[in-house]
């Protein structure tokens, strides 16, 4: 216990007042490094461990599958966090993985959130760009 504070630190990050209320914006956090490639090892370990068929009451055993269906994400979704990953990236390649992740879901999660709303036009220039963005990496 922290004298300061009188209060004992969170034991898992669950706890965390941040997924205490809306434990599925870690899933998606978890999600979103995932998709941009930068999931560790250890968190991939972790979480294909949880049993997310009986945490979410989903048909899915496998946490992405479950995450899609809880969170009723479109076929799109990873086009959306890769164009702003790669947008956060900019010129210089460089940008920290977990603050985006945390910045990417809760714009998902905010009222009226367009992050996975394109038109045809938008869509396509997204896909231009992380494929232009991909071409440069090589």
């Amino acid at each position: 216990m922290s004298p300061a504070r009188g209060k004992k630190p969170p034991e898992t990050i669950i706890d965390y007042p941040r997924y205490k209320k809306k434990p599925v914006l870690l899933l998606f956090e978890i999600f979103i490094l995932d998709v941009i490639g930068l999931l560790s090892p250890e968190k991939r370990k972790g979480i294909q461990k949880l049993n997310v068929a009986k945490i979410f009451s989903t048909r899915a055993n496998h946490w992405k599958p479950a995450l899609r269906e809880v969170l009723k994400l479109s076929d799109t979704i990873e086009t959306a966090i890769r164009d702003r990953w790669y947008k956060r990236l900019g010129a210089n390649g460089k940008a920290d993985p977990e603050k985006f992740a945390k910045s990417c879901a809760d714009s998902y999660f905010k009222e009226g959130s367009t992050v996975d709303v394109w038109t045809e036009r938008s869509l396509k220039k997204a896909q231009e760009r992380i494929a232009g963005f991909k071409k440069k990496k090589r």
